[in-house]
């Protein structure tokens, strides 16, 4: 797999429960001194402690380029399965844009932390 020379990082509400829908936010860096075209916009997979959490989607974008050092955010939505046990866990994101090139958010950290309670 080739990566995109895109960081991608997901904030999401720090608390969820088994099955609840949520929104979230991905903000897409392009940290090159080039703009990164996106002649259609990226498909996405949201995940939970490794496991996936629903299939991949499209994003609903207008953009056709993510600029040179710019950021582009998406709000999107998800849903925790409803197996998921309660305790930390993190959410993992992945884009694979058209060119076949993937970002996965947070990579830093494995993810985003949140806390799935009853």
């Amino acid at each position: 797999m080739d990566y995109a020379p895109l960081n991608a990082t997901v904030r999401a509400p720090s608390v969820l429960r088994p099955g609840q829908e949520f929104s979230y936010t991905v903000r897409i860096d392009n940290v090159f001194p080039r703009d990164y075209p996106l002649p259609s916009c990226p498909i996405y997979r949201l995940g939970v402690g490794g496991a996936a959490a629903g299939p991949w989607q499209r994003i609903e974008c207008s953009q056709t380029s993510v600029g040179e050092h710019d950021s582009v955010e998406f709000t999107l939505r998800g849903q925790l399965p409803p197996d998921t046990k309660p305790g930390r866990r993190r959410l993992t994101w992945m884009a694979v844009m058209s060119n076949g090139e993937a970002t996965i958010a947070d990579m830093g950290t494995d993810g985003t932390t949140i806390t799935v309670t009853h």
